[in-house]
């Protein structure tokens, strides 16, 4: 019995030290680095730079909130044979061990998305730090310098900023929020194809400081970027893609023609299909809007039931057109589906043996087209009169 005793007090002795042995190797907050952005750069040598933007902690609640953009993180660039390799290689001198879980976003140079990410997507999915729901953006200036000059205007820290995509997306439609797990899943699928957020230097910046912006969507095809979609081509996208939320549409006036009419469009909602005619594909998408105006010009009165027409039936052709042109734009010149059209497709083919042998992604280039757009105006709310 006393044997038990002792033999229950030598090894809970022996499980402590070893405990104690290895409080070594657990880290602190302090002993940690946290990345908040990655950037992929193509070198002149073909070589990859991996640029990381590390949130500076501070134990000063006071100290960090009124910190500004440039003492709140700081950005290190090193040439590497892999990601694994730069990281190993910036762990080896800034005195902390890099974590990769608070990763809001994935920027990726133009210039590299060109010869195709593959091995860099499978790299990042399979770290188990890296979330799956961090952003995946394609900038057309070097990643480096995008990283550097996204400097927020309404937020001083830059992982606050990086979060900011949907809330764009939601209130302009300019932009879509695209995560490091929808970039993947598309990336292989074989009913459509990636889209990744646009980033570029900011054009409308009156200080020309250097500051980035968000617009518009980076388009794939057969694993590499094929090219691009305007802000106002990925509002199209977006509604027809059934993944539209908001935006506010200014449109020449059917009135006259020195004016415009700006529409708040809250509601989308597109159905498609897909038929095949002499075996190539017919897309039809009708298209359903509700807008309602929000502007008005002195004396106008959008509202009589003659004048509600006039605005509906000239939406409708407007949409129309911009739509029409999106789509063959996604097939002629990018030929990529980034709606989905696969999807409904495939349930025309028996099996599917059937539809990977019609190779669905390479015989997208050759669809037509038909579009029709229904657009209702709702109350306007607008004050009217004599002024």
């Amino acid at each position: 019995m006393k044997s038990n005793k002792f033999l229950i007090i030598l090894l809970l002795i022996i499980i402590l030290l070893f405990y104690i042995s290895n409080l070594k190797s657990i880290y602190t907050i302090d002993d940690m680095a946290y990345v908040i952005a990655l950037g992929l750069d193509s070198t002149e040598d073909n070589s990859l730079e991996l640029t990381l933007q590390i949130a500076i902690h501070s134990s000063s609640d006071g100290e960090s909130s009124s910190s500004s953009q440039s003492t709140s993180c700081i950005t290190s660039s090193v040439k590497c044979n892999s990601i694994s390799d730069g990281i190993n290689y910036i762990n080896s001198y800034i005195g902390k061990k890099l974590n990769l879980s608070y990763c809001k976003i994935i920027v990726i140079s133009e210039n590299l998305a060109e010869k195709g990410i593959e091995n860099y997507i499978s790299t990042l999915i399979n770290d188990i730090e890296v979330r799956p729901y961090c952003d995946v953006l394609i900038s057309k200036c070097n990643s480096k310098y995008f990283l550097k000059n996204s400097q927020p205007y309404l937020e001083k820290l830059s992982a606050k900023y990086y979060e900011n995509e949907e809330i764009s997306e939601e209130i302009t439609g300019y932009t879509q929020e695209i995560s490091l797990l929808d970039f993947y899943n598309n990336y292989y699928d074989t009913y459509r194809e990636p889209t990744a957020i646009l980033g570029d230097q900011d054009s409308l910046s009156e200080d020309n400081n250097g500051k980035t912006e968000n617009l518009g969507l980076a388009v794939f095809h057969n694993g590499s970027l094929v090219g691009e979609l305007s802000y106002n081509e990925t509002l199209c996208h977006l509604m027809i893609s059934n993944k539209f939320k908001n935006t506010v549409l200014t449109i020449p006036s059917p009135f006259s023609d020195l004016d415009h009419i700006s529409l708040q469009v809250s509601s989308v909602k597109t159905k498609k299909n897909v038929e095949f005619i002499n075996g190539t594909p017919l897309i039809s998408c009708d298209v359903s809007v509700s807008t309602r105006v929000l502007s008005a010009s002195v004396n106008s009165n959008y509202m009589s039931k003659e004048n509600i027409k006039k605005i509906e039936d000239f939406a409708n052709s407007y949409l129309k057109d911009r739509i029409t042109k999106y789509l063959y734009k996604t097939s002629i010149v990018l030929k990529s589906d980034i709606d989905s059209f696969g999807s409904i497709a495939v349930k025309q083919f028996a099996n599917q043996r059937d539809w990977e042998n019609y190779n669905w992604l390479n015989k997208y280039s050759s669809c037509f087209f038909k579009v029709s757009v229904n657009t209702k105006l709702r109350s306007s709310y607008l004050v009217l009169g004599q002024w």
